[in-house]
């Protein structure tokens, strides 16, 4: 998994960005997001083999919502901290009734859509250039923090090509990424699974 995927998955993607009704009622918000929150997730390298399973690498990811702050275009924006591996990089996102934007810093003019509104199944929408999104369906999925119900399932692929499935909790967001590619009888499986949340 790219490291510049899983920071627009995790970053991006994944977290967030107002309070806005985002998917659906007002009463389940899918990318809740108030300065203080923090979301802490597990990256697991993960091989199934026919008769046992093995996880040959882990590392945390910590994600927290720093600040309001404003792009240098004028719009209103949410600065999002992510450490990972004693580095810390600075994100930022955008709402507007049709989009979650991400943006790399302030004076981004070409930000990735990380959304595109409705979300129903089978919608699509490009990324960026090269990378689509298509909405999956609901489902449920168990990770270290919880359970979860209707979960929303994302995939990014491009080129035909399956890169990320993403799954983002009512009330929580993102709470698990995932790649897993079979070769020889082998999955080989990359995760990012959410270890801790606080929602304020």
């Amino acid at each position: 998994m790219r490291t510049s995927s899983v920071l627009a998955l995790v970053a991006g993607c994944a977290l967030l960005l107002t309070g806005c009704d985002l998917f659906g009622p007002k009463e389940v918000n899918y990318f809740p997001l108030g300065v203080g929150s923090t979301w802490q997730y597990l990256m697991l390298d993960i091989r199934v083999y026919p008769d046992s399973t093995d996880t040959l690498a882990q590392d945390t990811i910590s994600i927290e919502a720093k600040a309001e702050t404003q792009l240098t275009s004028g719009e209103k924006a949410v600065l999002m901290e992510v450490k990972e591996s004693g580095s810390v990089d600075s994100v930022y996102y955008r709402t507007t009734d049709d989009f979650v934007l991400f943006y790399e810093d302030l004076d981004d003019d070409e930000p990735d859509t990380i959304i595109k509104f409705p979300l129903e199944p089978d919608n699509i929408w490009h990324l960026d250039e090269d990378i689509l999104v298509r909405v999956v369906g609901q489902e449920t999925k168990t990770v270290v923090a919880g359970t979860y119900k209707n979960c929303w399932k994302l995939r990014q692929t491009e080129d035909g090509e399956l890169l990320l499935d993403m799954w983002f909790a009512p009330n929580i967001g993102l709470c698990l990424a995932e790649l897993d590619e079979e070769y020889q009888g082998i999955h080989y499986i990359e995760r990012l699974e959410l270890n801790s949340v606080r929602i304020k």
